[in-house]
Parts: C-alpha cells; sequence; structure tokens
C-alpha cells in the first residue's frame, strides 16, 4: 500500500521547497514519487507526496 504524506497551509514562497523536499526523500532513482499541489481557497497550498508501496 502507498504512503501518503501531506502538508497544509504551504505559503506560496515555500511550495517548490516542499516539492523538492518530498521528491528527494525517493529510496532510490528508480522510485517513482507523485507530488501534488493544490491551491486552497485562502492562497496558501496543500502538498501532497504519495510513496510507493515498500
Amino acid at each position: 500500500m502507498p504512503r501518503i504524506e501531506e502538508l497544509n497551509d504551504v505559503p506560496e514562497d515555500q511550495v517548490d521547497e516542499v516539492v523538492s523536499d518530498f521528491e528527494s526523500e525517493a529510496r532510490s532513482e528508480e522510485e517513482k514519487v507523485t507530488v501534488e499541489r493544490i491551491k486552497q481557497s485562502d492562497g496558501r497550498w496543500t502538498v501532497r507526496a504519495t510513496f510507493p508501496a515498500a
């Protein structure tokens, strides 16, 4: 079962850094981490990362 991690209320100027951090958590070059950016109604972001099953 995949592991999902989500951060809410991420400010606009930190979204790219959060995405990069999630992507760097991949265990290997072959492991694909899917990262979604979802704009919230208040202008902040939700960033959701899905990691493949171990």
